[in-house]
């Protein structure tokens, strides 16, 4: 058993290394273990400050990625307000790739659209499959 204090990324590298190491000794048939770094994951980040400054909400924001993510009424978001009714019809080629956030606009305090681009970033990553402890 690894354990670290460092994290499941610092665990995945040293136990990746050791799998390595019994390989090559040739004594074991098989090397495996349970983590793996696979789970293809999309973090937004909200830039809350240029967000209040060109006058959106988070409700807004929330409301915005909801269609994106497709949720239903009863599915509401950490961050933001409860949700407008109803059931966004968002194509699903519309909402699997990560640049699509540059096709939704949100409402500003005036009234205008504003991409939700301008105050929302995706980024992609690798997390791991399962966290067993």
């Amino acid at each position: 058993m690894i354990n670290s204090t460092l994290g499941f990324q610092s665990v995945y590298e040293q136990m990746s290394k050791l799998k390595d190491a019994a390989r090559k000794s040739g004594l074991f048939l098989v090397s495996d273990s349970d983590l793996e770094f696979n789970q293809p994951a999309v973090r937004i980040k909200i830039d809350r400050s240029k967000a209040n400054d060109l006058g959106v909400t988070m409700q807004n924001i929330g409301n915005a990625l909801a269609n994106l993510a497709r949720r239903k009424l009863h599915q509401p978001l950490q961050f933001a307000g409860p949700l407008l009714p109803g059931d966004p019809q968002v194509p699903r080629e519309k909402r699997l790739a990560p640049e699509a956030i540059g096709s939704y606009y949100v409402k500003t305090a005036t009234g205008s659209m504003l991409p939700l681009s301008s105050v929302v970033s995706i980024e992609t990553a690798t997390d791991p499959n399962a966290l067993t402890h």
